[in-house]
């Protein structure tokens, strides 16, 4: 079986750095893309170390510039599975919201992801086959007003995957979005510990508590956001099409 070729956006930490390492783990052909170039090439050693055989190509770009997408697009005309992962999210206070801080939160969360799916869904409609995947997150669905513009940015990717699965009818390609709750990435680690308590363990303890819904009661861990990911990615996985995996240990409360 030829192998499948997946390229990861925000591949060089947190959530992104789970994901490549379980694609890494099932032997994918990785296109890791970060604009920071010293972490791509740790991640790339660390994969190596684990798996000499592994075909990876990083490529160090601003992916929030039409030359950054560009410089992907010359470098990876085709891929079997595109995962929109990069994005990031601050805590502002709504009334002091500006223009520029809206622009900057739809580009990195929305906009990225839209025009690299414009480029490579219809390359994956043309062949017949391929996947699309968002990565989202709860507050999609859970109002958080200390970070509404990202709680919109991130609502506007469900959309735009669930569209975008209509355009897949009678195909083998599919677009689907995983809801990622909190999760224990090293910013998240720096942020819990220096306002909750230096002990990790104790930190995250008191950083859930103020979480009440979660089931699983403690943060989740990007591979198991990057198993879900993993999943949709499969090949045995087409029968799930426009949909939403969350991945929060049970901090959204609704039954659907």
């Amino acid at each position: 079986m030829n192998k499948k070729t997946a390229i990861i956006t925000g591949a060089a930490a947190g959530i992104g750095k789970g994901i490549a390492s379980v694609f890494a783990r099932k032997c994918y052909d990785l296109i890791l893309v970060d604009r920071n170039p010293s972490r791509l090439d740790d991640v790339k050693e660390d994969f190596l170390k684990l798996n000499p055989t592994l075909n990876i190509q990083t490529l160090a770009t601003d992916l929030s510039t039409p030359h950054g997408r560009e410089t992907l697009f010359g470098q990876a005309p085709v891929a079997d599975v595109l995962v929109n992962n990069v994005g990031y999210y601050e805590n502002v206070d709504f009334f002091e919201l500006e223009d520029a801080d809206w622009q900057k939160m739809l580009n990195l969360n929305f906009m990225i992801g839209m025009q690299l799916s414009k480029f490579y869904l219809r390359k994956m409609l043309d062949k017949g086959s391929g996947r699309l995947i968002f990565i989202s997150s709860e507050s999609a669905l859970n109002p958080d007003v200390e970070k509404i513009h990202y709680c919109v940015a991130k609502t506007m990717l469900l959309s735009l995957s669930r569209n975008l699965a209509e355009l897949t009818r009678n195909t083998a390609v599919t677009v689907n979005c995983v809801l990622p709750g909190p999760a224990l990435t090293a910013g998240t680690e720096k942020f819990i510990t220096s306002r909750y308590h230096p002990d990790l363990q104790e930190a995250e303890k008191q950083f859930m508590a103020s979480r009440p819904t979660s089931i699983i009661g403690r943060l989740v861990r990007p591979e198991e956001i990057g198993n879900a990911v993993a999943f949709l990615a499969d090949e045995n996985s087409g029968a799930i099409n426009g949909s939403n995996i969350r991945v929060e240990g049970g901090i959204v409360t609704s039954i659907i």
